[in-house]
């Protein structure tokens, strides 16, 4: 009995980590359309601290390996990365109230944004 129950246990970390590679390749996708679209100089991702962890007996790996996976798949930049050449990285978990409040600025910046160019359009 006790087998059995292991062997159910790795099949549901197997199919949590399928849930976040697939969840992370979603992501890639989107922040490859970001690049290409309007090419910033950085971009900041903000992740609740188990995505942004590198212990492979986490889920979360899954979620940032399938990102970068992704993202070298579509910019082709897997030579450079095998030579050592990866963009640098630097990755600082946030805590839920620090997402809220960068969620917020981020909301706030927008609707100031496109108030922005309302009056901007008005004006012409």
């Amino acid at each position: 009995m006790t087998g059995a129950a292991q062997v159910s246990d790795v099949s549901g970390a197997a199919t949590e980590h399928g849930l976040f590679h697939e969840a992370g390749t979603a992501l890639a996708r989107g922040l490859a359309a970001v690049i290409l679209w309007l090419d910033p100089e950085k971009i900041y991702l903000y992740l609740p601290p188990a995505l942004a962890d590198d212990n492979p007996h986490i889920a979360g790996k899954s979620y940032l390996d399938a990102v970068n996976e992704e993202l070298r798949h579509v910019f082709s930049i897997g030579e450079k990365i095998a030579a050592g050449e990866e963009t640098p990285r630097e990755i600082l978990p946030k805590t839920q109230r620090e997402l809220e409040e960068l969620g917020a600025r981020a909301a706030a910046s927008t609707v100031l944004r496109k108030l922005i160019l309302e009056v901007e359009s008005i004006k012409r």
